[in-house]
């Protein structure tokens, strides 16, 4: 017997799980570039994220590039706008280099990939009834 309700919460789920994924994978990289800011952060810095390229970049454009569809317009039009504001090419320049440190403000995006992080795990708990814990937390 076909059970629709069914076959309609596993597909629900699946794709829910593989956002949790993306999402929590992005978040740990912004994290991440935030943390290495502030350990080489000089006096005056305005920017707040410190990529190290190729490294960084690229996983943040393997998540934007082929992930992009399991993201928010809201997190999609902010890479965008990170990418449209390199007019003098920084990341290009970085990465012929081979290697090379850039610096950015990604404050807006790791907010706004944080909350939207958060509210995926909140429709996972009313989903399966499961709470997803934080890395470090105890259970």
């Amino acid at each position: 017997m076909i059970q629709p309700r069914r076959w309609k919460k596993d597909v629900q789920l699946k794709n829910l799980q593989k956002r949790l994924e993306v999402y929590g994978g992005l978040v740990v990289i912004l994290k991440s570039c935030r943390e290495k800011a502030k350990r080489q952060r000089k006096e005056g810095q305005k920017e707040t994220h410190l990529m190290e390229n190729p490294y960084d970049y690229k996983k943040l454009a393997r998540i934007f590039e082929r992930y992009g569809y399991l993201l928010s317009d809201d997190v999609s039009k902010l890479w965008l706008d990170f990418m449209t504001a390199d007019t003098y090419f920084a990341v290009y320049n970085s990465l012929k280099k081979g290697s090379g440190l850039l610096s950015h403000d990604f404050s807006v995006l790791e907010k706004s990939a944080e909350a939207e992080y958060e509210k995926l795990k909140v429709q996972y708990h009313s989903l399966t009834g499961i709470t997803l814990q934080e890395r470090g937390e105890r259970l």
